[in-house]
């Protein structure tokens, strides 16, 4: 029995869906500021951060010749003609597809006159245009740039991006990735002393470095700027990066002060966010989140954040952990570490992104996920809060099925999706997690129920019902009937 509620155990698990309100990118956007972006800028800082250890390579996933990009240029141009681009552009061959769309969109754009880029809309249609009768090799190299060259080194990029937005989404919605990272998993467990194998031990690193920088650049636009704190509010330059990896237990320590938060523009406190609205609601949370925007969950005791953050169950690392290379032994940055100056040439940040396998390779990682089962054991209610079960995450997904398929020791288990969607497609939604799940979720065993309510945003129904009745149960059916009945 719960010591809060008296009556039921609720527990959240809490996604990237959770903190999107905090302007943080998940989904398709991650997977493109991580997987699908070359960041030039950043490469430069880390080799002067770990120019004190062995020789840093500038090392990305993919590169012109990869499978991988042709895989990626033929889902874009697809993704192109899906979003209306004339089909005669489209042929055979994905590279000159993409550059004659392209080159057609621009023309639609510079004629519609609704950007105050002409300027450089126009040298772009021109570049796009001569390149057209090129070699397929050259079309290769000139496609790469565009496309996955990070939009911080080129102003063509960030054209590109903007232009096709929608088609990008798609491509990374496709998950054509799905696999690819966990080729590099072996460079990491198995440091051999060859060039082959230290090269793609880089590429490894830099990703997880990529992915530090998709969710950390964000929270700078209010952390940095200070005196106080030393840091950059944008990253603009090498240097930029190189300011932050330099401080990183002190930016460390004030991203988990939550010091970000007592700096947001004025009016922005007016925004109620999920975490605000469900303070004290939970008596174990989870999350596969990276940042300490979750420690709201937990009022303040005057014990200090660490203290908050030992309730947190971290299923995919954060911001404040880092593994070392040689021992593979994960350290927290969110308290003073001794010897990181000494010893920073062999950490690099320790995140789980997004690959259907993780490697479990640490007591750090063993130890969350015991506790994640330990608290389910005791759970009669889970709350899922802006989170997807997708082929990402089969560990997490594997656990919940469990749970649900198992026997409450106080009768039957309830799971409560809150989807953020409209209440005419929670039946798809429904449909979507019994595919993810692989469980039948009309039959579930030992009278375990489902229920998927539509959010969209922390004023919504199930939250408020969440907030107010957090001392008891609450009657899911009924909300969900009132729910529809207002429709």
């Amino acid at each position: 029995m719960s010591e809060k509620t008296g009556t039921v155990t609720r527990t959240l698990l809490a996604g990237a869906g959770a903190e999107s309100d905090y302007g943080l990118s998940s989904g398709p956007e991650f997977s493109l500021d991580t997987f699908y972006s070359k960041n030039g800028m950043l490469y430069d800082a880390l080799k002067k951060f770990y120019a004190s250890g062995p020789g840093y390579e500038r090392r990305f996933l993919f590169g012109v010749k990869s499978p991988l990009f042709k895989k990626y240029l033929a889902n874009f141009a697809k993704a192109i003609a899906d979003e209306g681009c004339p089909n005669e552009l489209l042929s055979g061959d994905p590279y000159g597809s993409f550059i004659k769309a392209a080159a057609e969109e621009v023309s639609r754009k510079l004629e519609a006159a609704d950007t105050d880029n002409t300027g450089e809309l126009r040298n772009l249609a021109k570049h796009l245009k001569s390149i057209d009768g090129k070699e397929l090799k050259e079309k290769k190299k000139d496609v790469f740039k565009l496309l996955v060259v990070s939009k911080k080194t080129s102003t063509e990029s960030q054209l590109i991006r903007g232009l096709y937005s929608k088609s990008l989404q798609k491509v990374a919605n496709a998950n054509i990735h799905y696999g690819y990272l966990e080729q590099y998993y072996s460079a990491l467990v198995d440091p051999k002393k060859d060039k082959a194998t230290n090269s793609r031990q880089w590429t490894l690193i830099n990703f997880y470095w990529s992915c530090y920088f998709a969710i950390v650049e964000p929270l700078l636009k209010t952390l940095g700027g200070s005196e106080e704190d030393a840091l950059p509010k944008e990253l603009k330059t090498k240097e930029d990066y190189f300011e932050v990896l330099d401080n990183l237990p002190e930016l460390t320590r004030s991203l988990w002060a939550l010091k970000f938060l007592d700096k947001r523009e004025q009016g922005d406190e007016e925004e109620l966010h999920y975490y605000e609205a469900l303070t004290g609601v939970f008596d174990y949370v989870m999350t596969t989140n990276y940042t300490p925007l979750i420690l709201q969950l937990f009022p303040e005791n005057g014990e200090g954040d660490s203290a908050r953050e030992s309730n947190v169950i971290r299923l995919s690392g954060s911001l404040a952990q880092f593994e070392r290379r040689d021992t593979l032994i994960v350290d927290s940055l969110d308290q003073s570490l001794t010897g990181w100056k000494a010893d920073r040439s062999l950490y690099f940040p320790f995140l789980m992104s997004q690959s259907p396998v993780k490697p479990m390779i640490n007591t750090a990682q063993l130890r969350q996920y015991a506790r994640a089962l330990d608290a389910l054991d005791k759970t009669d209610e889970l709350v899922v809060l802006g989170y997807s079960f997708t082929k990402n995450d089969e560990h997490v997904v594997t656990i919940v099925r469990e749970w649900l398929s198992g026997e409450g020791d106080r009768g039957p288990r309830t799971l409560v999706y809150l989807a953020y969607a409209r209440e005419s497609t929670l039946e798809r939604k429904r449909d979507e997690l019994e595919k993810c799940l692989r469980l039948d979720l009309d039959n579930l065993p030992n009278g375990n129920k489902v229920k998927v309510l539509a959010v969209v945003n922390a004023k919504s129904d199930a939250i408020t019902e969440l907030h107010n009745k957090h001392d008891g149960p609450i009657d899911w059916d009924e909300l969900v009937y009132a729910d529809r009945a207002s429709q």
